[in-house]
């Protein structure tokens, strides 16, 4: 707004694909939108697949293909002008249409959009492919809150370990990551709470 404060960005990201983040996303977005209606963008940073719109049940007519078009002159304003408004009080900016689109978005492009979208929106939330690659990087670096989404399973928690150790590398603030543990049930083969935190060394933040 007028008061010069600065939106917070927030992420939401994974080692694999199925373990219910884009739902997570979008639910944290759909909530902060209630409350603050037209302040809160979710952008669909799954640039190859995204999935928030066909989730969001929208056709959006610009994405961010339309971003990358109108790069020399974007600002704060036409961020949100091409940003899709929905029902529910939030705005999203869409992953683009084809795969081959898609390569044209990179981490300068999405760099500058967080950087906008930061003065017209006080709430951006970053839905990501399960992988860390140059996008993903100009994510992780704008971001003020990290949610790394696993499930009580052998195989996907190894993975999160793994990827929490790349973060660390990375030299990403562990004050900044915030560990999700979706999807938890105490059926047979799930590991629960404690006993991952036992095993693999780290705490559980939010359990859903």
């Amino acid at each position: 707004g007028s008061t010069g404060a600065i939106g917070k960005v927030v992420t939401f990201f994974t080692n694999k694909g199925g373990v219910g983040k884009s739902t997570l996303s979008l639910s944290t977005a759909a909530v902060l939108a209630e409350q603050n209606p037209g302040r809160v963008l979710i952008i669909d940073g799954s640039i190859q697949m995204g999935v928030c719109s066909a989730m969001l049940n929208v056709r959006p007519k610009t994405s961010m293909t339309d971003v990358v078009r109108e790069k020399d002159r974007l600002d704060a304003t036409l961020v949100r002008e091409l940003s899709v408004a929905h029902s529910s009080g939030l705005h999203l900016l869409a992953a683009p249409v084809n795969a081959l689109e898609a390569t044209l978005i990179d981490d300068e492009v999405m760099s500058r959009v967080l950087n906008l979208a930061r003065r017209t929106f006080d709430y951006i939330i970053v839905d990501t492919f399960p992988m860390i690659d140059k996008v993903m990087m100009a994510v992780l670096d704008q971001c003020d809150r990290a949610y790394l989404v696993t499930e009580s399973t052998v195989p996907t928690l190894e993975g999160t370990v793994r990827m929490l150790e790349v973060l660390d590398e990375l030299g990403f603030p562990p004050e900044r990551k915030k560990l999700v543990l979706n999807r938890y049930s105490t059926f047979v083969g799930n590991i629960n709470a404690d006993e991952v935190t036992r095993r693999m060394g780290f705490e559980i933040d939010h359990i859903v």
